[in-house]
């Protein structure tokens, strides 16, 4: 039995672009890690790849109640926009405006490059802190109390 010939295909040639492949990015315009806003049409999503194990605010504490209530709402509001998911009372908030236990936690997980944090409003005082890279909302703290950055309460 005789085999088969392939054909040789003739190569294609690729033109080299003329265009610059990245663009140069000016001194003056350095903005701190991770803190680019998301378009307002798309979803977040979260990564637990920086999930605080250890801090005062470590997930490890949540009882089985909570971490059924946190992983609910967590994906409810994976399925939100953004607006919605600041109507829903979820805001950034200026690292400057949290506590200095806080703001020192950051900087022990090497995470103080961060110019604002999301603040996740689970219920009433319950939190959820996060970090955000893009669309992205790097997981952080765990703050039941409100402890992280509390507010005043109103007409008091």
């Amino acid at each position: 039995m005789r085999r088969r010939r392939e054909r040789k295909r003739p190569a294609t040639r690729v033109e080299p672009s003329r265009s610059p492949r990245t663009e140069a990015s000016a001194p003056g315009d350095h903005k701190p890690r991770l803190s680019a806003q998301p378009d307002e049409g798309l979803t977040p999503t979260f990564s637990f790849s920086r999930i605080d194990i250890g801090g005062p605010w470590c997930w490890s504490e949540l009882t089985p109640d909570h971490i059924r209530q946190a992983f609910l709402r967590l994906g409810q509001f994976e399925a939100m926009t953004w607006q919605q998911l600041r109507q829903a009372r979820c805001h950034l908030i200026s690292v400057d405006q949290l506590t200095g236990d806080a703001q020192r936690r950051l900087q022990e997980l090497y995470l103080d490059d961060f110019d604002a944090l999301w603040s996740l409003r689970l219920t009433g005082r319950r939190r959820i802190w996060c970090a955000p890279s893009g669309r992205v909302l790097l997981l952080l703290w765990w703050d039941p109390d409100h402890q992280v950055c509390p507010s005043e309460l109103r007409h008091t």
